[in-house]
């Protein structure tokens, strides 16, 4: 890293050292129930594009939240993290190329109410929220975007046979695209047996608005694989397709004493006339829930051009138009400090795909 950047990276740092202080601050003088929590990641990656050439950076992500709880099921989250500029799902800042579109960015901050009867649960939630949809892995989204908009959430019946559901709106303005609007319906059952099982299987519905023609909320070069079409009015490439998309997805662990946890997802979108299909199927062993923890994980993806909005996929694998498979590994050597390290490999799926690259990342992340 050479001398302009470390001194750039300081700066950031040191400007969100000022920005914390007034969330903790609220967090001591506020006399309602409060809780602040935080992180901080250091992660250095390789890649890998050809035989020729390589690239290696640092990237730090720094995150801290307070949440507020009221009386008559009211909450209110505030935060502050790390961000880079026009692609909201990436956190990280880059330590290796002077972080030029680095910012702080208010996230989480969201207000919530909350109601209960028995074995029934009902929230809605407006604001920038962690990501609200059920999820058993990132095929279809970023796991670091958080959506702008509005989340209501339910559940029915006991806590070992739980049928689970959401329905929310939200827009993609931190795209540059407000009118953009992305509509999501979800439901699906949780269901544990006995203290050995647990299954959660479901069903979603994500249905973008006025997709097809539209410029692509990030640019090819931040999100590669959806086909575009060169508009001969202005000579801009357009989607050429909207994306209204059906999920499925299904997990299912043993815990008799070591966890094994098998999951799989597979989306079709049902606006696309070709290329509109993808998959996931993984398993992972272990878990890093307490002191000494260790878990090991792989994953596999098909993910075709237009099954998806390349612009919300996992920003680590670089779109759609791509297969991949991914291995982590994670420990967590001392309390709440874990280290974990992966490796992904990818190839294109077609003529819109990524260059094909692999992906080596260790990770430092500290909760407190």
């Amino acid at each position: 890293m050479t001398d302009v950047c470390r001194k750039r990276a300081l700066l950031l740092v040191a400007a969100y050292a000022v920005a914390s202080p007034t969330v903790k601050a609220m967090a001591a003088s506020n006399p309602s129930p409060s809780a602040f929590s935080g992180d901080a990641r250091l992660r250095i990656e390789l890649r890998e594009s050809d035989a020729a050439h390589e690239t290696l950076r640092g990237r730090l992500r720094l995150r801290e939240e307070l949440r507020v709880d009221g009386e008559g099921g009211w909450a209110l989250a505030l935060g502050l993290s790390t961000g880079r500029r026009g692609d909201p799902r990436d956190p990280d800042w880059w330590l290796g190329n002077g972080a030029p579109e680095a910012i702080v960015r208010p996230s989480p901050a969201w207000l919530r109410w909350r109601a209960s009867e028995g074995d029934h649960t009902a929230s809605i939630t407006a604001g920038r929220l962690p990501m609200p949809c059920l999820r058993v892995h990132d095929l279809v989204f970023d796991g670091d975007w958080h959506p702008i908009g509005l989340s209501a959430d339910g559940s029915l019946g006991p806590g070992n046979a739980m049928v689970r559901a959401h329905v929310g709106t939200f827009w993609l303005m931190d795209m540059g695209e407000p009118a953009w609007r992305l509509h999501t319906a979800q439901v699906a059952w949780d269901w544990m047996p006995s203290r050995e099982w647990r299954g959660l299987f479901g069903g979603s519905l994500f249905w973008h608005s006025h997709g097809d023609g539209q410029l692509p909320p990030l640019s090819p070069a931040r999100a590669l694989g959806n086909w575009l079409s060169r508009d001969p009015a202005d000579g801009r490439e357009r989607l050429t397709t909207d994306f209204h998309l059906v999920e499925g997805f299904a997990l299912l662990t043993w815990d008799p004493w070591l966890p094994l946890t098998g999951f799989g997802q597979t989306v079709a979108n049902a606006a696309a006339s070709s290329q509109r299909t993808g998959w996931l199927v993984g398993v992972s062993v272990g878990a890093v829930r307490a002191v000494g923890g260790v878990e090991l994980g792989w994953s596999y993806r098909e993910l075709q051009a237009d099954a998806a909005l390349a612009s919300l996929a996992d920003s680590d694998f670089g779109g759609t138009a791509l297969h991949a498979h991914r291995v982590h590994l994670r420990w967590q050597p001392i309390r709440n400090v874990w280290l974990s390290c992966s490796w992904r490999t990818v190839h294109p799926l077609g003529a819109s795909g990524p260059t094909p690259f692999a992906l080596w990342q260790a990770d430092l992340l500290w909760r407190f």
